[in-house]
């Protein structure tokens, strides 16, 4: 069982949110909101022992971000400003 005292919970709950939400993502419509959900990984990354983890966690979930635009089913309501947001905001 994995104590909280050990921190060794963090990882493996970073990549399994990480998956859900890429997960989330590739079933929902391209340009929702749905790039907010990649912040939840970064937040929990704080509670890792080595502090270059949220750099790390952080540049993956910007890469899985801009994946889970690509591969997010073709919404015929989509504008320029939608490809602009996910950059800026993902």
């Amino acid at each position: 069982m994995l104590k909280l005292e050990t921190k060794a919970w963090v990882t493996p709950l970073i990549s399994t949110i990480s998956c859900l939400i890429l997960i989330w993502d590739y079933f929902s419509p391209r340009g929702h909101a749905d790039y907010i959900f990649y912040f939840v990984p970064v937040a929990f990354s704080v509670f890792h022992v080595r502090p270059n983890f949220a750099l790390l966690v952080a540049v993956t979930s910007s890469f899985l971000c801009g994946a889970g635009f690509f591969i997010s089913p073709e919404n015929h309501d989509i504008r320029y400003h939608h490809y602009l947001d996910r950059w800026i905001f993902g």
